[in-house]
């Protein structure tokens, strides 16, 4: 199953659901462009994905990964719908249990550039630097 959920001031405003055509691969009815017309026009922040990886032995397999499709489709559909300032959550459900995979916040939202240069001119370190100060704090 695929879900799909329109976030907006931390709630969800709308939720869809989606089995396919033959319930054994699903693909959305939707195209990316819809999805982002159809959650511009609602005012919504976020979209969130879910869609499960049924998994008849977890004592052996693990099928809380994504697929390489799984990225695909994330990668896309984020592209289109941070060019509207809305961010993508991905989750893939296993046993019930929601795992997160992707997060791709819109500029709009969360303005990363801008907010880099503001941490680099406050403590005019790289990033790197701080991740390997960061380290050397810890051990």
């Amino acid at each position: 199953m695929d879900y799909l959920a329109f976030e907006r001031n931390k709630e969800i405003s709308r939720i869809w659901l989606n089995k396919g055509t033959n319930r054994s691969s699903v693909t959305s009815y939707q195209s990316p462009e819809n999805i982002a017309r159809l959650a511009y026009g609602g005012r919504t922040t976020s979209i969130l994905t879910f869609h499960n990886h049924p998994n008849p032995d977890p004592n052996h397999l693990d099928c809380t990964k994504p697929s390489d499709q799984d990225i695909t489709t994330a990668r896309i559909l984020s592209s289109i719908l941070n060019k509207r300032g809305i961010n993508l959550i991905s989750f893939v459900c296993e046993r019930g249990i929601p795992y997160q995979y992707f997060l791709l916040p819109a500029n709009s939202f969360l303005p990363l550039l801008e907010f880099l240069g503001v941490i680099n001119e406050v403590n005019g370190q790289s990033r790197s630097t701080n991740l390997k100060l960061h380290i050397e704090k810890i051990f």
